[in-house]
Formats: structure tokens, C-alpha cells, sequence
């Protein structure tokens, strides 16, 4: 009850009404379960809880991952094997459909943001130990617009450079892991259409081959 209560806060009440039709829900199978399986092979992303295909709100599907434990301080690795999560969805589709939807936008909005804070905010990158940017102390209208700029021109176009390797990068790990457990990737997708939830533990079952799906 609880864990309904927490999704139906967070991502609305299931759409019921909302019937995806059979591609959208191969779809969206695929998409899901490549967030899932990378998140769940790399060590430093959270722990998968579950899998859905069950419309909430604007969320055609959605995979769940939860901490352990409370952490205060992260470490280079941890966004990189984040954000290869992130795009896992996006390499799911690229390798099975040939193109991509724009299910994957809010998955890379993430992505790119958590990268421009690797190189703006947290100094992970070749541009060293600067701080690139403030947050503006001053609300306009009742709005805080949020970021003033105090870099110059060059080096907005090198923090652009190390965003975009290092999206690039999270894609590329994600393809590499996607393209070496191919075979679960079929496996699970096949048990997520059918069953349209997976738990961790039945996600794990299917992932190492110890569990199919209902026929």
C-alpha cells in the first residue's frame, strides 16, 4: 500500500483509459527494461525495485530504483553509471527499432543536466577545480531566474565540449552492456509485456535465467 501511495504521489494515479496500443507497449517494454538492466549491471546505481508498463499520469511506463541507504556525498563513477541508466531506455530502442521516440526526452534532459553539473558545479572535468556559473541571489517578479553566467565565451563552448562527451560516453557504456546481455533484454521484455510488472526479484529471476515468463 505504502509503495502505490509513493507512485501515485510521484507519477499520478494509473490511466486506466489509457490503452497503448501493441507497438506502444513493445515499446515502452524495451525502453523501460534498458533502464533497468544497465541500472541493475552497474555497481554504483541505485537498487532496481521494479518495472512497469502501467500508465501513470504522463509516464507511459516507469522503472523504479531505490537506495539502500542515505548518501550525502557521490563520487565521479556514480553520475557516469547514472547517466548510462538514464540513456539505457534510449540504446533499448536505437538497438531494436532502429530509431528513437520521444519517449526518451525527459531521460535526456536528466542526462545533459547531470552532466553540465559534473563540469559546471562538482569540478569532474579537464576544466579543473572552478566553479562555472552562480545561482542568481536576486528574485525578479516573484521568480529566481536561477544561473548568472561570469564565463566568457571560450569557455561556455569547452563546458558545452565535456557535456557532450560525456553524455556520449554514458551512451556508449550503456550500448556496450545493452549489446552484451542482449539475450535478457529479449527475455525481460517479453516477461514485462505479459505480465506489465516486474519486482526486483522476479526481474532477477528472468535476468539469470532462473525464471520465465507466464505463458
Amino acid at each position: 500500500d505504502i509503495e502505490l501511495s509513493v507512485e501515485k504521489v510521484q507519477l499520478g494515479p494509473e490511466r486506466k483509459s489509457h490503452v497503448l496500443t501493441e507497438e506502444e507497449k513493445k515499446l515502452t517494454a524495451y525502453h523501460e527494461t534498458g533502464h533497468a538492466i544497465v541500472g541493475h549491471v552497474l555497481e554504483d546505481c541505485d537498487t532496481l525495485r521494479k518495472i512497469t508498463i502501467i500508465s501513470r499520469g504522463m509516464s507511459l511506463g516507469s522503472t523504479w530504483f531505490m537506495p539502500e541507504e542515505d548518501k550525502h556525498i557521490y563520487q565521479k563513477q556514480k553520475f557516469e553509471h547514472e547517466m548510462a541508466s538514464l540513456l539505457g531506455g534510449y540504446v533499448a530502442e536505437e538497438m531494436i527499432f532502429g530509431q528513437v521516440s520521444t519517449g526518451p526526452s525527459n531521460d535526456l534532459q536528466r542526462a545533459t543536466k547531470m552532466a553540465r553539473r559534473m563540469v559546471t558545479e562538482y569540478g569532474m572535468s579537464p576544466m579543473g577545480p572552478v566553479v562555472f556559473g552562480e545561482k542568481n541571489q536576486e528574485v525578479f517578479l516573484g521568480r529566481d531566474y536561477g544561473h548568472v553566467r561570469n564565463y566568457s565565451d571560450k569557455q561556455a563552448a569547452e563546458i558545452d565540449k565535456y557535456v557532450q562527451e560525456y553524455v556520449e560516453s554514458a551512451h556508449q557504456l550503456a550500448k556496450k552492456l545493452l549489446t552484451k546481455h542482449k539475450a535478457q533484454l529479449e527475455k525481460v521484455t517479453q516477461a514485462l509485456i505479459k505480465e506489465e510488472t516486474l519486482s526486483r526479484d522476479e526481474f532477477i529471476a528472468i535476468f539469470e535465467g532462473k525464471k520465465k515468463a507466464k505463458s
